[in-house]
């Protein structure tokens, strides 16, 4: 007896995940994968991001990403950043938290 193969359907997304059908209208939830990108690029978007801001600095803000033991990533600030401006290093975070969603790190 041949089994046959299992199609999905597309049904949308949802807190990045995707949802998909089955034949029998089953919907099953499938993680999306992680996008691989430069720390350079990563540093790129951190600043596109933090321009729209109306207090952004002329001169802007020092930003190192870093791999971490786990594998994953980590924006850094210096220590004058996190001192003078708590705002900004806290926005940092905020954005940090929401692209190690999204992306991980070439090795």
């Amino acid at each position: 007896m041949r089994r046959r193969a299992r199609r999905f359907a597309p049904a949308g997304f949802f807190f990045g995940a995707a949802i998909y059908l089955d034949e029998r209208r089953r919907a099953t939830l499938h993680k999306m994968a992680k996008t691989k990108i430069s720390s350079t690029d990563l540093v790129w978007i951190f600043h596109e991001e933090l321009q729209a801001f109306d207090d952004f600095p002329l001169h802007g803000i020092s930003i190192a990403i870093v791999p971490t033991a786990d594998g994953g990533w980590e924006a850094l600030t210096p220590s004058n950043v996190q001192a003078r401006r708590p705002l900004w290093a806290s926005r940092v975070e905020a954005i940090q938290k929401r692209l190690q969603k999204t992306y991980t790190l070439v090795s």
